[in-house]
């Protein structure tokens, strides 16, 4: 077996490492598939594609906002390994033993996803195509692979000339309890290998369309500080001024970094520091100047916190709703 497209034990390692899922809106180059069945054709990741070449997908985590205005937020943990408020809030959510606080705390808590760049042979007339997926529908890819893996088959699946197609099944499951439907997933791996396409220029063409994932779908990533006034926010649009009381507070949303500075970043700021307009020099006085009297500097008020904002009940969801039972009980 030559060397494979992708690096399966750096994905099993990452798949141990993240787990949850979330939603995007749909985008007119995705593969979003309804009820039936479809032989759906995986590329390469690679340098310009991935930002690990090692992957066939790009990860995304992010923090749904879910009430009067819904939206997403990166999170700062898992995109800067830095401190989150927001996980940190859900964190004392989950704490505060409240079910309505628990329940929210479930809505807000950190989601990942995965893109990719795929074939779908019942869609070709439209090239190639993004397709966003959950962790239940990676790892049941990744298990595929590992099947092949521990059959002694070749499994590189996402090899243009040699790889593998996936048998995808999507199925409507309902709740008659939660009244909601949704879709189901599952598949495997064909067993025969199979080019993308017969013509190896039509191959060339199709392997130079893929979307740079990292681009297709680059956050604005926010500060500490940004992240804390999108809580307040949040909070005081969906009246819940109640829990502001657990937002962390202090400089920057009481976040901090949580990793020690690296010798390359600290090179970084002493090349940022050189950049700078050097400080006059300094002037020495023989004479001994008189000091002024001491004066202790008083701390600045905190700012009140900010006043709810009356939302229409009609866009609020269910568990905001408890939310708001829980702490006016």
């Amino acid at each position: 077996m030559t060397k494979p497209t992708f690096d399966l034990d750096a994905i099993i390692e990452n798949q141990e490492r993240n787990r949850g899922r979330v939603n995007y809106a749909k985008r007119e180059n995705e593969f979003s598939p309804t009820p039936g069945q479809y032989a759906v054709r995986i590329l390469p990741g690679g340098i310009g594609i991935t930002t690990n070449p090692d992957f066939f997908f790009e990860p995304s985590c992010v923090h749904k906002m879910q009430g009067v205005n819904r939206a997403f937020y990166e999170c700062l943990k898992m995109s800067r390994n830095e401190r989150c408020p927001i996980c940190n809030f859900v964190s004392k959510m989950y704490d505060s033993q409240v079910p309505g606080n628990r329940e929210l705390a479930g809505d807000m808590k950190r989601y990942t996803s995965y893109r990719l760049n795929v074939i779908v042979r019942e869609q070709s007339e439209k090239g190639v195509l993004m397709w966003r997926i959950g962790e239940k529908l990676k790892t049941l890819l990744v298990d595929g692979i590992k099947a092949l893996r521990a059959e002694e088959l070749d499994w590189d699946i996402a090899n243009p000339n040699t790889g593998i197609d996936f048998n995808l099944t999507v199925t409507v499951v309902s709740s008659p309890t939660q009244n909601k439907t949704w879709n189901n997933y599952t598949g495997s791996f064909k067993r025969k290998p199979c080019p993308l396409a017969t013509d190896p220029d039509t191959v060339a063409k199709l392997m130079e369309s893929r979307y740079d994932l990292p681009k297709q779908y680059a956050p604005t990533i926010l500060t500490q500080a940004e992240m804390t006034e999108v809580l307040m926010t949040f909070l005081a649009e969906n009246n819940l001024s109640e829990l502001v009381r657990l937002v962390p507070q202090g400089p920057a949303g009481g976040a901090r970094l949580t990793r020690p500075a690296s010798v390359q970043s600290i090179a970084s700021d002493m090349e940022r520091n050189e950049r700078r307009d050097p400080l006059p020099s300094a002037v020495v006085v023989e004479e001994v100047q008189e000091e002024e009297p001491h004066q202790e500097s008083q701390p600045e008020p905190k700012p009140p916190p900010p006043k709810p904002v009356q939302a229409s009940p009609s866009s609020i969801s269910e568990r905001l709703k408890k939310a708001v039972s829980s702490i006016t009980t």
